[in-house]
């Protein structure tokens, strides 16, 4: 007569001992995992290209063609308001791996402006060609460049463009990564 009801408690206490071992090892490990985690911390310099929505109509020149870039850039925390920065702008052809940026704009921010356009030449085009276009920017600290780099990425891709029947127009239209790794 008691044997089933000390089984049934006995199987009780097995499975709220169970949860409470299961429950500290998951909860040791999500901390533990918390730990491990590193502390992200947004820039106090960053840099930002502004991506249109719509194809850009560029005017080529051979084989290739000049492209205003609309570039914000913001100075986070006091230390910074005051500084100039100093940015630089890479660009390479995404479809070849492990190759450096090639420098194709610097410049300077003064401490009172937020933004630029900077124009930049891109050479050996075609149409369906794609590129990365990097800007990095740093401050000024008595005329040397601090460490903290603040950097931005786009892509875009060298389409058709509508236009005159007589000659046709090229368009750079800004796309995502994805499609190209």
């Amino acid at each position: 007569m008691f044997q089933p009801r000390s089984t049934a408690i006995l199987g009780l206490l097995g499975l709220v001992v169970s949860w409470i071992v299961i429950g500290s090892l998951t909860g040791y490990q999500a901390s533990e995992a918390l730990l491990d985690s590193p502390i992200c911390l947004p820039p106090s310099i960053q840099a930002r290209i502004v991506r249109p929505s719509a194809p850009v109509p560029i005017s080529a020149k051979g084989s290739g063609f000049e492209l205003p870039l609309d570039v914000s850039f913001s100075r986070s925390g006091k230390y910074n308001a005051g500084k100039n920065l100093t940015y630089a702008i890479g660009i390479r052809p995404v479809q070849v791996e492990h190759v450096e940026p090639t420098v194709v704009a610097t410049g300077q921010i003064l401490a009172g402006h937020d933004s630029c356009k900077p124009t930049i030449t891109v050479h050996n085009v075609t149409v369906g060609g794609s590129f990365e276009v990097t800007v990095e920017v740093a401050k000024q600290i008595n005329r040397t460049l601090a460490t903290e780099i603040g950097k931005d990425i786009a892509y875009f891709t060298v389409v058709r463009g509508g236009g005159m029947k007589e000659k046709e127009v090229m368009a750079v239209e800004f796309t995502s990564a994805a499609e190209f790794w």
